[in-house]
This record gives structure tokens, sequence and C-alpha cells, in this order.
């Protein structure tokens, strides 16, 4: 499999991160839906297509390419992209075709991040907010 992409979705001086399920790769670790980009897809319609899939959320809009991280253990980048809205939503992760990757969904600030942030994702929060 090849890179990786996701979104970051702000809500003024917050932002949504979803805690990876427990029997999933980076269990019990809060992160942004993403993941693996399929044959021929751009980076930016793999993060979009993938949110999707995994919240159950349609991204209407540009976005805005932040940085990659890197994934552990391995050559390849995670792209990172955030997307502004205007009114906070929560996926339905039931109804969500990949929601099952994630236990739950919540909006945080920069000072109430839980202590368990994918490590390079807690560095950009902490300079984007």
């Amino acid at each position: 499999m090849g890179n990786c992409a996701g979104i970051l979705l702000k809500y003024k001086n917050q932002c949504l991160l979803c805690k990876r399920a427990p029997g999933d790769s980076l269990p019990n670790v809060w992160s942004v839906p993403g993941g693996h980009l399929e044959k021929g897809e751009s980076i930016e319609g793999g993060a979009i297509r993938e949110f999707r899939e995994e919240t159950g959320i349609q991204i209407l809009g540009d976005l805005d390419y932040i940085t990659y991280l890197d994934v552990p253990n391995s050559r390849k980048k995670f792209y990172l992209f955030m997307y502004d809205v205007k009114y906070k939503v929560l996926p339905d992760l039931d109804m969500a075709i990949d929601g099952g990757e994630h236990s739950e969904c919540r909006w945080f600030s920069k000072k109430t991040l839980p202590d368990n942030v994918e490590k390079q994702l807690f560095f950009v929060i902490n300079k984007i907010f």
C-alpha cells in the first residue's frame, strides 16, 4: 500500500479528533480520519474519500494542505489537510462505512487535547491553534 491522507476538521479554535478502535491500527490513540490512497487517486481526493468512509461526513469545498507526517516504521507519508466548518458536526460512526475504525469522536481545543493524541499530530495542532 502507498501513502495515506487525512483531514483535520476545524471549527473556530477547536478540532475534531477520533479515537482509534482498540483492535485497529494505533489502538486507543486520538487522530484524524484518514487512510491509504487508492491506485490513481489524488492525495486530496483520497483524504476526502477516507474522511467520508470513516465519519459519514461529506466534505464539500477545497482543503488546505498543512503538512505530511511520517508513518511509523515505514517510508510512507500521511498527508494532512485542514477543512474549516461553519458549525460543529459529529460523525455517526454506526452509519459510516468504516466507522468501526474509531470508538468515538470529539471536538477539542488546544487546552483540552487528550494525552494520547498521535505525537506528530499533537505538535501540528499546537502550531495551528
